[in-house]
C-alpha cells in the first residue's frame, strides 16, 4: 500500500490514472462520499461489506482510496460510534489485504490513498500504507517540460518559455494550466 501526499493541483490523482492505465487493472476508486453516504441508519458497514466482497471477486485490482482523510480522519473522543466502526473494518479489511499480497498479478491487490492533508490521516491507517511519496510543486525544469508539453503545436520562442516559467515559480500544475487557458 501507498499514499501520495501533497499540495492540492500537484498531480497526485494524474499519478494515480497513470498507475491504472500502466497497471492495467480493474480500478476501483473509493471516495469518502461513496462510502459515508447516508441513505438510512447503518448503510455504511453493508457497503463496506459489499465493496469488500467486489475487491475480494477481482482478485486482481487496484483500490484508490482519493482524499483518504475523510474516510481514515484521526480518531476522535466523541466520535460517532458508525465512524469508528466503519474505520475498524476498514483497518481490519487491510491488515488481511496488504500484508498478504502476493507477488503475482493474478491475485493482487494493489491499495494507493491520495490526500492533500496527511497530518489528518488516523495514524493506524498511515502504518497500514507503508510507502509514502510527496508529490509536490514541480521545480524549473519540471514545470519547462509542461510548458513544452502543452504548446507543442504552437511551438513558441523558448524565451518565451522562460519568461513563463520564471513568471510561475510556486505554482501548481494545476495553477498554471488554469492561468494559462484564461489568458
Amino acid at each position: 500500500g501507498a499514499i501520495l501526499y501533497g499540495p492540492p493541483g500537484t498531480g497526485k490523482t494524474l499519478l494515480i490514472r497513470a498507475i491504472a492505465t500502466h497497471s492495467g487493472l480493474p480500478t476501483l476508486v473509493i471516495t469518502p462520499s461513496l462510502i459515508q453516504k447516508k441513505e438510512y441508519a447503518g448503510s455504511t458497514t453493508p457497503r463496506l461489506k459489499t465493496l469488500f466482497e467486489l475487491i475480494t471477486k477481482l482478485r486482481s485490482c487496484l483500490v484508490v482510496l482519493d482524499d483518504v482523510d475523510g474516510l481514515f480522519m484521526n480518531r476522535q473522543d466523541g466520535e460517532h460510534h458508525t465512524t469508528r466502526e466503519m474505520k475498524t473494518e476498514w483497518l481490519q479489511w487491510l491488515d488481511g489485504v496488504i500484508p498478504g499480497t502476493s507477488s503475482t498479478m493474478e491475485n493482487r491487490v494493489l491499495i494507493i490513498a491520495a490526500t492533500n492533508h496527511p497530518w489528518d490521516v488516523d495514524i493506524a491507517a498511515m502504518r497500514r500504507l507503508p510507502q509514502k511519496m510527496y508529490v509536490g510543486l514541480p521545480n524549473t525544469e519540471d514545470r519547462l517540460d509542461l510548458l513544452k508539453k502543452w504548446f507543442e503545436d504552437l511551438s513558441p520562442e523558448e524565451s518565451i518559455l522562460h519568461y513563463i516559467v520564471n513568471a510561475t515559480e510556486g505554482y501548481t500544475p494545476t495553477d498554471m494550466y488554469e492561468v494559462l487557458t484564461s489568458a
